[in-house]
């Protein structure tokens, strides 16, 4: 007879799953989750920030169109500006003497206060939100016929001050002038705006 070798018989294991891949592929998942947000936030950020610069650009190339408009108004724009006649306390709003000022001599300069915003909530440079309505600072355009800007949420807006200075020539007491213009350029929103001076000698 023969012997036949027994092997054991087969037994299933029974161990217990503990999950350990499960938990550690959900905490993997969660890393990456978290880590593919926090590129999003700061892409979004970057993205804010370039706009807001090119807003901002855009409000610095119109306040310079400003000036340069002011320029040509003091120059040889359609009204005759010639010394300091016309130039009114606290700013002309209309007519051909609008945005011809005499500086203010107590409290802030009128450049200052128009920034503060009126009643409308809208700042001094602009009024009511109406471009056509009468404020104290002139358009972009109204007497040089420059053509309009584009891209811009409102067009540049200018005010020319009349500032006495004292002569250095040799007649004692008299004194002479200078133009500072003050021009308010604004961005794609009404809110970015940029304020830039210049003084002209006529």
């Amino acid at each position: 007879m023969k012997r036949r070798r027994l092997d054991p018989p087969i037994q299933p294991l029974h161990r217990r799953e503990s999950g350990f891949v499960l938990v550690t592929a959900l905490m993997f998942l969660i890393v990456l989750t978290v880590l593919g947000l926090s590129i999003m936030s700061t892409n979004t950020l970057e993205e804010r920030m370039a706009g807001y610069f090119r807003d901002r650009q855009l409000a610095l190339e119109s306040a310079e169109a400003g000036l340069r408009d002011a320029e040509r108004d003091i120059f040889s724009g359609s009204r005759a500006i010639s010394g300091i006649m016309g130039f009114e306390a606290g700013c002309a709003d209309s007519g051909s003497y609008q945005g011809l000022c005499q500086p203010s001599t107590t409290g802030n300069p009128i450049w200052v206060d128009l920034e503060v915003p009126s009643n409308s909530g809208y700042p001094g440079w602009v009024g009511s939100g109406d471009e056509n309505a009468a404020v104290k600072s002139v358009k972009y355009g109204a007497y040089s016929s420059a053509p309009l800007l584009a891209r811009v949420a409102r067009q540049p807006r200018y005010i020319i001050e009349a500032l006495t200075v004292p002569s250095f020539d040799l007649e004692p007491g008299k004194s002479s002038y200078v133009y500072r213009v003050s021009a308010v350029g604004f961005g794609r929103r009404v809110a970015t705006r940029v304020v830039l001076q210049a003084l002209y000698l006529p």
